[in-house]
């Protein structure tokens, strides 16, 4: 399968790129009330950035459902009101529209 991307798109993915190559220190969340591809997408991103040497934390409004808390990595998402202050590269804001439907995590 061949991706044709546009030149625009292939610059927004290699600035993408670089901040993950150069960065260190990286947030993922996800919308409020999670599902089941919220959440696999938050663990898929948090093992392939800890892969590359990343430090990584996961940070939701809501804990991770029961129904998925069998997927490898889900007991390591947190919620904000657990958190303290973080310091990050950058924020992968995952499977959400708006940053409203994060929650309190926006804060």
């Amino acid at each position: 399968m061949t991706v044709r991307l546009s030149e625009s798109d292939r610059q927004a993915v290699a600035a993408v790129a670089r901040i993950i190559c150069d960065g260190d220190n990286f947030l993922i969340t996800t919308h409020s009330t999670m599902d089941g591809d919220s959440v696999a997408s938050e663990l898929a991103l948090l093992l392939r950035l800890r892969r590359m040497g990343k430090r990584v934390v996961v940070v939701n409004q809501d804990p991770v459902p029961r129904v998925y808390q069998f997927l490898p990595g889900s007991g390591e998402i947190q919620t904000c009101d657990r958190l303290g202050d973080l310091t990050c590269t950058a924020v992968f804001v995952l499977d959400c529209g708006n940053l409203a439907r994060t929650g309190r995590v926006k804060n």
